[in-house]
């Protein structure tokens, strides 16, 4: 229930949230893309001529990444509802031979505990094998794209049909910049790959 007054964009973010999507603008609609397994929608390659430039090349300190997520929620098993804490450890943590980082999620939303760890591993497979992001400038080959979608990139950076998935899309006038931030189907199962990425680089 949607029961106290906020800005459209704070429900946008809720709603976003929980439903585990994208939001974007679909002519005068807002329109919802699942975040899940998906398949290479199309190919970029700096050989081709399909890509003008890249930029903001990143990766993400492996120190900055928790090896403990936990999500609370609201425990509805019995009366009176009570938080409950759904927690899951990086390969390693529990025996000691893995640093200790813990981050905490807040979603008082989920009301099972099989919900919030799933969400708690999506998390943290996340953090651990998504850790590469960057912006290409391309043609109008970015006029078929929208967010969510996913594009296998080659570039002599050393980037090979390299998967990565795209988060916004800016620009007109047959010059676009896609926002990109590494995909990888293991984020999706459910046991925590924590270690290697399924498409190493």
């Amino acid at each position: 229930a949607l029961e106290t007054v906020q800005p459209v964009q704070s429900w946008l973010d809720t709603l976003r949230t929980y439903a585990g999507c994208w939001i974007t603008q679909d002519g005068a609609s807002l329109k919802l893309i699942s975040d899940k397994v998906g398949s290479v929608v199309a190919t970029l390659s700096h050989a081709s001529g399909q890509i003008k430039a890249i930029s903001g090349l990143k990766k993400r300190g492996v120190q900055g990444v928790p090896t403990v997520l936990s999500v609370t929620y609201t425990d509805t098993s019995a009366l009176p509802y009570k938080p409950g804490t759904a927690t899951v450890y990086a390969a390693g943590v529990l025996a000691g031979t893995t640093p200790r980082r813990e981050s905490t999620v807040s979603l008082p939303g989920i009301s099972r505990y099989a919900q919030a760890m799933r969400e708690a591993i999506e998390r943290i497979n996340k953090l651990s094998l998504n850790d590469l992001s960057f912006s290409l400038s391309v043609f109008d080959e970015a006029l078929s794209l929208e967010v969510g979608d996913i594009v296998a990139v080659t570039h002599p950076i050393g980037l090979s049909a390299k998967q990565m998935r795209v988060q916004n899309i800016t620009g007109e006038y047959g010059r676009f910049e896609l926002g990109l931030v590494e995909y990888d189907p293991a984020v999706y199962l459910s046991l925590i790959h924590i270690s290697e990425p399924t498409r190493p680089y």
